[in-house]
């Protein structure tokens, strides 16, 4: 009894040690001296906003101070990202010693963890939307954090809180926006009709540790005589370094030149610091390109077993996402990241930063009704929040791999997502919101709303694909009508008067409806409606869930021999030539030998699946390899394909007796005539 006593007393110490340094932490951040200030603001306001540098302790004090004015508070905070939602509700119940899933919860696209008692959600900003559309609205306070990014929920969400407060001016719902590079005059003129004067701006001053930042001209210039940097990566740099240099193109591209600049910071960080394992992170664009520079660094660091590369990246799993905000004693992360990391999270113990300056955004081609990933150079607002992701506790260095004269070019702010993406998804939300209202009253009503003619082309597809019905240009009254004098034949002048149209979007369908709810582009809900018309519903979600990924199931050349890729692929579509016949067959071969590994059989349909373990998992990491498949996007298809079929049963149009999982007997055919093939929803057992 008295080993037990002594080891949950130490147990009981610390966990007060913990408690007390956390305590101590919050005591230390910026904010903190603000709190009677921002509290003050918040209670005499409806809208506040708060600006503040990254890591001054917005995200995670700012709930906990309006929960500590009144525990009865119910508050939801927004993120841009699902990652950042639930790291951040990590952080609070950590902080307030609660369990995750009681007074703090979180709530992301298939995975909510909240309870009855949740008094703190975090949401990210699409899952909230839903919320407004459907007039949920039980909070006390709404804090948007990030909202710097513009995200088209962010700006959605904006306008519908306008609209709310003035169908609803009595509300006492307090709002509060937050970000680091906000422009601060900007949003509170457009939200000063929800205050009714002026919206109060609190800036949280700068304190604590300063960033040194390098440009690229600084760091080439500094590496020619530094001792912590072999001869040979010097000879390297030296020879790429006009190519580097010459960084004045209009058009972004991702060099591999800047490889050796990237191994010899590391070099010179890792020489310099031995006994100090602080973190580095590297903005990289893309998953493509973090693949290819890890590649590099791995073979060039191949012995030093001091260094662990780790991907932050929305594909990546829980668990390898869960290994970059971990401790590791001994080692030095080398984190790879997108965009991901630029806000919101907080990666401990990073003390520099490396930046290609680069980020794919989507954009979308009006006139061919394609949504284009492009590779763009970053906005300086980007970039000071990627500054900001060092220097919190000690010390930081910024290493900027574009030239000066590039950085003086590059935009203040990033464009509106609501400008560049199509709009299908967010007005069949909005006809949802208010049926008998036009969608194109709130979009035009946003901060930067798009054109006109883009929403009424939008309106026209929409009504082509079955999801809107009667639409019809009519007299706009707000609008003035214009005058045309003309004359006949015989010089009488005349004058006309014409009314200015509008276009009415009509009713939403219940196809429209099912359109609104599927977390996938409209092409491939549209997929799924035909295949539930042809009576092949489950073929259709299967090959919905797999072309709705980003990347191919198959693994790319850097990871696997093309002769057996080739080979792979022809074996699936049975000689065919087409991918999609590949790519389902395979998938399907693949989850009868695996799926059940993954999803828990008590649960409908699993959306979070589980861990594997043991032997198992070690011979399907082996399996999946020889066929030439990538596992981590195969548990992408399966998550996405159970979260499908959840949102499909709310309509009754998908039931799980349908799934052609339960009976392996079934058969696949193809017509044998090239022209005229097609896949029925079943596997031949001789393929398996």
């Amino acid at each position: 009894m008295n080993n037990n006593y002594n080891s949950n007393d130490k147990n009981r110490q610390k966990y007060n040690n913990f408690q007390n340094n956390i305590y101590q932490n919050k005591k230390e951040l910026p904010i903190y001296n603000e709190r009677d200030y921002i509290l003050n603001s918040i209670v005499n306001n409806r809208v506040t906003i708060i600006s503040g540098k990254t890591g001054c302790g917005k995200s995670t004090q700012v709930p906990q101070f309006i929960y500590g004015l009144n525990c009865n508070n119910v508050i939801l905070m927004t993120q841009p990202r699902r990652i950042a939602a639930v790291s951040i509700a990590k952080r609070l119940a950590q902080e307030m010693n609660e369990k995750l899933g009681g007074k703090i919860g979180y709530h992301v696209s298939m995975n909510p963890k909240i309870g009855p008692d949740t008094k703190i959600f975090v949401k990210t900003t699409g899952i909230f939307m839903e919320e407004l559309i459907h007039n949920n609205l039980e909070y006390s306070h709404i804090i948007i954090d990030e909202v710097h990014e513009r995200d088209i929920y962010v700006d959605l969400v904006l306008a519908l809180i306008k609209n709310y407060f003035k169908i609803n001016p009595k509300s006492e719902i307090r709002v509060i926006l937050m970000s680091a590079t906000i422009a601060e005059d900007f949003f509170a003129d457009y939200l000063k009709d929800i205050n009714g004067s002026k919206v109060p701006i609190i800036k949280i001053r700068e304190t604590g540790s300063t960033v040194t930042s390098f440009d690229l001209e600084k760091i080439i210039k500094n590496f020619r005589n530094d001792k912590y940097i072999s001869a040979d990566l010097k000879k390297e740099i030296e020879s790429v370094s006009q190519v580097c240099l010459s960084q004045v193109k209009p058009v972004p591209v991702f060099m591999d030149e800047l490889f050796p600049i990237v191994a010899a910071l590391i070099e010179k960080i890792e020489n310099e610091n031995p006994t100090n394992f602080s973190g580095v992170l590297i903005f990289v664009p893309g998953l493509a390109e973090i693949q290819e520079l890890q590649n590099y660094l791995s073979r060039y660091f191949l012995n030093k077993t001091t260094l662990e590369f780790l991907i932050l990246h929305s594909q990546v799993s829980d668990d390898e996402q869960d290994l970059v905000f971990a401790n590791m004693p001994g080692k030095r992360k080398i984190i790879l990241a997108t965009n991901i990391a630029e806000s919101s999270i907080t990666i401990s113990n990073i003390d520099f930063v490396i930046d290609f300056c680069l980020v794919k955004q989507t954009r979308y081609d009006e006139y061919q009704n394609t949504s284009i990933l492009e590779l763009k150079w970053c906005s300086k607002a980007s970039i000071q929040q990627r500054k900001g992701r060092t220097g919190r506790t000690s010390k930081g260095f910024y290493f900027q791999l574009i030239t000066q004269k590039l950085f003086n070019k590059l935009t203040d702010h990033p464009k509106a997502e609501i400008l560049r993406t199509p709009l299908e998804t967010p007005i069949l939300k909005l006809k949802i919101y208010k049926e008998d209202d036009e969608p194109q009253d709130i979009l035009l009503k946003t901060i930067e709303p798009p054109e006109e003619d883009k929403i009424i082309n939008t309106l026209f597809r929409l009504e082509k694909m079955g999801a809107l019905i009667q639409g019809e240009f009519v007299p706009d009254p707000n609008k003035e009508p214009e005058y045309i004098t003309y004359s006949n034949d015989m010089g009488v002048k005349f004058t006309q008067k014409i009314m200015k149209n509008k276009y009415k979007s009509g009713i939403i369908t219940k196809v429209g409806r099912i359109f609104a709810e599927l977390p996938i582009d409209i092409k491939y809900s549209r997929l799924i409606m035909i295949s539930y018309a042809l009576g092949e519903i489950e073929l259709g979600i299967t090959l919905a869930a797999i072309i709705s990924q980003d990347k191919s199931m198959f693994l790319s050349s850097d990871k696997c021999n093309r002769f057996n890729i080739y080979n792979s692929k022809n074996y699936f579509c049975f000689q065919k030539s087409c991918d999609f016949i590949a790519c389902y067959t395979a998938y399907k071969k693949w989850y009868y030998k695996w799926g059940n590994e993954f999803v828990r059989p008590k649960i409908k349909f699993d959306t979070q699946l589980k861990h594997v373990n043991g032997p198992d998992y070690e011979q399907i990491k082996k399996d999946t390899f020889a066929q030439a498949l990538d596992l981590r996007v195969l548990k992408e298809i399966i998550k996405v394909e159970n979260d499908l079929k959840k949102r499909l049963t709310k309509f009754n149009l998908y039931s799980q007796h349908f799934s052609s999982y339960k009976n392996p007997t079934e058969t696949i055919n193809f017509q044998k005539d090239e022209d005229s093939f097609f896949i029925k929803s079943n596997i031949s057992r001789n393929f398996l």
